[in-house]
C-alpha cells in the first residue's frame, strides 16, 4: 500500500510541533526546579505581555514561577 505524501507531510509537520512543545514544557519544568523565583520575578513584565500595539495577555506573573506539582 502507498502512503499518500500529503497525508504523511500533514503527520510529520504534527509530529514536529508535538515534539517542540514538548521541549520547550520540559525546559521550562527544569528552569523551575533550578532558578530562584525571586531572581526571576525582576525580569518578568507586571500583569501584561504586550503581543502587538492593542493585543495584550494579562496574567501573574507569580502564577509562572510556581511548580506544577
Amino acid at each position: 500500500m502507498n502512503r499518500n505524501s500529503d497525508i504523511q507531510r500533514v503527520f510529520e509537520i504534527a509530529d514536529d510541533s508535538l515534539q517542540g512543545v514538548l521541549g520547550y514544557h520540559l525546559y521550562v519544568i527544569a528552569m523551575q526546579k533550578t532558578v530562584d523565583p525571586e531572581k526571576l520575578l525582576v525580569h518578568l513584565p507586571d500583569k501584561v505581555i504586550p503581543h502587538t500595539f492593542s493585543w495584550v495577555r494579562y496574567y501573574d506573573k507569580n502564577d509562572r514561577t510556581r511548580l506544577p506539582f
